[in-house]
């Protein structure tokens, strides 16, 4: 191997050692955090051509998930990525809606999980080899096994997003919340912002037209019993 050969192999592995190290930063290392990466992770919404454009990060975040350390065959391509993303989906969907996960050893494929006793007689060390499918919906599993309770659905009925609830939260963002506070606030005070509305109107034509006493009467709004009235 020449000098420029071994130079561009370090400079390629040393990309793969940073890339390794922002994936573990992103995917995190307590399980709440990493149960909340494959929560987002189900719910991506970006397309193959996306996917496939940052498939080497996407491969490191996996690869940091998986269970230990070792040998992970794929996902090579974006199709098999958003297959994973798939297999995820439904499994976390069916723990939430039905409060089950079943992973049949037929579906995952070969693999095999070792844990060795450390050299220095303390810990042990955990090494998997096989496929991705297999790592990732294991690792699955054991995170819903240990914070499975926090899996939940948005309760914003035009939402339902799964989510990783904190405490007693309801809803999977300030957003959602927001916007419920917000339609329960417009609700229980309808009649006072119409009122309030009608009269910004009104003011806004008194100073149009020049005419500061001008009475505008609100127009009796239409319910749907009325829209049947008339039809």
């Amino acid at each position: 191997m020449t000098v420029t050969a071994k130079t561009g192999q370090t400079k390629k592995n040393y990309r793969a050692m940073v890339r390794s190290r922002r994936a573990r930063g992103r995917v995190g290392g307590t399980t709440i955090a990493q149960l909340r990466w494959l929560v987002d992770f189900a719910q991506d919404a970006r397309s193959e051509a996306e996917v496939g454009r940052q498939l080497a990060t996407l491969r490191a975040e996996i690869s940091a998930l998986a269970i230990g350390r070792g040998s992970m065959v794929g996902p090579d391509s974006a199709a098999e990525v958003i297959s994973l993303r798939d297999d995820v989906r439904r499994l976390l969907t069916r723990w939430s809606d039905e409060g089950t996960v079943e992973l049949r050893s037929s579906e995952l494929g070969d693999f095999s999980r070792y844990i060795l006793r450390s050299s220095k007689g303390s810990g042990s060390a955990s090494y998997y080899q096989g496929r991705a499918k297999a790592a990732v919906l294991l690792r699955c599993a054991d995170l819903i096994e240990a914070e499975g309770s926090r899996v939940a659905r948005c309760q914003r009925i035009a939402c339902g997003r799964l989510f990783v609830r904190v405490k007693r939260g309801a809803y999977c963002s300030r957003r959602c919340s927001q916007r419920v506070r917000s339609e329960r606030f417009r609700t229980t005070h309808e009649a006072e912002l119409r009122a309030a509305r009608h009269d910004q109107y009104r003011e806004k034509v008194r100073r149009d037209q020049g005419r500061p006493k001008l009475e505008i009467k609100p127009r009796p709004r239409r319910t749907a019993a009325t829209i049947v009235d008339q039809k």
